[in-house]
């Protein structure tokens, strides 16, 4: 390509200057369907119709969650979560109930325009964020895509593009299936003391074996350390210079340990 002629560069700056005043800017018309997502705060899930279906905490779930509070370190948890207080200053026993009751509306990339060093007078032709929206018993997959794309269009974004590019239905386990028991069993039977807790905030698809028609119990285990989940320095231990914690070879007897705890389980 040869260089821009004189003519052309001048018409390009007049085309950028009008350009925002003539034109709807996409940014701006997805920064404000992103806004209508949640409340003004940005905490709370404002989705029409969201937590039509939410089914809250029994009264066990609390109580396992009051437990969890009372022997976890608060101080601990705040600095390997890089944050220094909760939404709206909780409690930390209220902050975790919320977190295992509460769905999500997660903004987890925003792009547009440029961002490079100085400045460039454009109007970028193309906005995009990226969400996670993390669910709760006895919401589903189906119904939160039908209703994100409904409350889109009832807002008035109906040009406002969505693309589900992957997702599952929550799941959740009885405390007293067999599979949870051997569990219990075999963190008991290898010294590691465990306790239960009644929703993880992360995502995972138990839902393909706990849904029917598999309607199988199935569950996370495992000892040994790590940390970091899908960040850089992500890390599990190896071999472990502490004899509280488990390393590789210790973290894989746990599972040779569970199958003996399963068959023995009835």
């Amino acid at each position: 390509m040869g260089e821009q002629a004189p003519r052309d560069r001048k018409r390009q700056q007049v085309v950028d200057r009008v350009s925002a005043c003539a034109l709807a800017s996409p940014v701006w018309r997805l920064v404000q369907a992103l806004q209508t997502l949640v409340t003004p705060d940005g905490n709370t899930a404002a989705i029409d119709g969201w937590f039509t279906n939410v089914r809250p905490l029994t009264a066990r779930e609390k109580e396992l969650i009051a437990f969890s509070a009372a022997n976890t370190d608060e101080t601990k948890v705040k600095a390997m979560m890089g944050g220094n207080h909760w939404i709206d200053d909780l409690p930390f026993e209220a902050a975790i109930a919320r977190q295992a009751s509460q769905p999500t509306v997660n903004i987890e990339g925003l792009v547009a325009g440029y961002t490079g060093p100085g400045g460039k007078t454009i109007l970028p032709g193309r906005a995009a964020a990226k969400l996670d929206l993390r669910l709760v018993p006895n919401q589903s997959r189906a119904e939160a895509e039908r209703k994100l794309r409904a409350h889109l269009d009832a807002h008035g974004f109906p040009d406002v593009e969505m693309k589900v590019t992957g997702g599952y239905d929550p799941t959740e386990v009885a405390e007293n299936a067999r599979l949870i028991r051997a569990q219990k069993d075999t963190y008991a039977a290898m010294g590691v003391k465990a306790n239960l807790f009644p929703r993880l905030a992360g995502s995972w698809p138990g839902a393909v074996f706990t849904a029917r028609p598999v309607s199988i119990p199935a569950t996370q285990f495992g000892i040994g350390h790590g940390s970091g989940a899908h960040a850089p320095d992500e890390y599990f231990v190896i071999d472990s210079t502490n004899p509280k914690v488990a390393g590789m070879s210790r973290a894989s007897l746990g599972f040779v340990e569970l199958m003996y705890q399963l068959a023995r389980t009835t």
